[in-house]
């Protein structure tokens, strides 16, 4: 395994994403995600490298081996986050990772993931108002007891 591998796999398990999770927001498959960490394509294109970076919410220099910190510019992620997910919106109007939501109980199903980037971009593309007519819909879902998870 490549210095580069291991890193990019080291982040993708750091922040609890699977490598398909990872292909989908590189917009490859996941097979070319296990050969960019096994090492089997030693070179990563630098577009690739720097959309790998923001997905894995650190920076091209670390993946590459040229600094040891892995904190994302003007963040520092911590250990307790193995059940985060960040959200940072892109220069090409998709969004990855940055603010935190962590999950203190393990209450978050591996399905979870996707559905909630679904919801947030489906929020994201909705006026003021449908962002404020959604937010209440959510709340009220979330104070009837039918609707609620078992504590």
């Amino acid at each position: 395994m490549s210095n580069t591998g291991q890193r990019i796999k080291e982040r993708r398990k750091q922040l609890a994403l699977s490598a398909d999770n990872v292909a989908d927001l590189l917009g490859v498959s996941r097979s070319t995600i296990f050969r960019y960490e096994s090492g089997h394509i030693e070179k990563v294109p630098a577009n690739v490298l720097e959309k790998l970076a923001e997905i894995l919410n650190t920076t091209p220099a670390y993946l590459m081996g040229w600094k040891d910190e892995y904190n994302y510019p003007h963040q520092t992620i911590s250990s307790n986050e193995r059940n985060a997910m960040f959200l940072r919106e892109s220069f090409d109007d998709s969004y990855h990772t940055k603010d935190c939501f962590c999950f203190q109980n393990n209450t978050m199903m591996p399905s979870d993931r996707t559905n909630i980037n679904d919801i947030i971009k489906r929020y994201l593309s909705l006026t003021d108002i449908g962002k404020k007519k959604a937010s209440d819909y959510i709340t009220d879902l979330s104070e009837q007891s039918k609707y609620k998870r078992p504590h």
